[in-house]
């Protein structure tokens, strides 16, 4: 039987600890999987909204198991609420994204009146 890779909570600190600086636009734990393999789709765009609950820790020690529960505590505490966030921002973009050239602003109009 084939042993799996370990699996890890890579995030981002201040000290680039997981070699993630610079590695592209997005930093997620799954989804920017997604937009990974849609890549052979050349006309297809993609966006990522990176949670709040996700931010980069700082790390000025070095101590990256200290930096790691950090990270866990701040997800914890504001993951719920900062998806739904998210969630809000993504559609937002979405919106942006498709309608553009649609004729999306509203047009007022005032009867005259005598």
């Amino acid at each position: 039987m084939r042993s799996s890779p370990p699996i890890s909570f890579a995030f981002d600190d201040s000290t680039n600890h997981y070699k993630l600086k610079n590695l592209g636009r997005a930093c997620d734990m799954g989804d920017a999987m997604v937009g990974q393999a849609m890549q052979q789709f050349p006309k297809l765009a993609w966006y990522s909204i990176r949670n709040a609950s996700d931010p980069q820790i700082p790390n000025p020690s070095g101590n990256i198991e200290q930096a790691n529960h950090e990270a866990g505590e701040i997800y914890s505490k504001f993951g719920a609420l900062t998806t739904a966030a998210s969630l809000i921002a993504t559609w937002a973009v979405i919106h942006s994204a498709t309608k553009k050239g649609r004729g999306t602003s509203a047009k007022v109009t005032r009867e005259k009146r005598s």
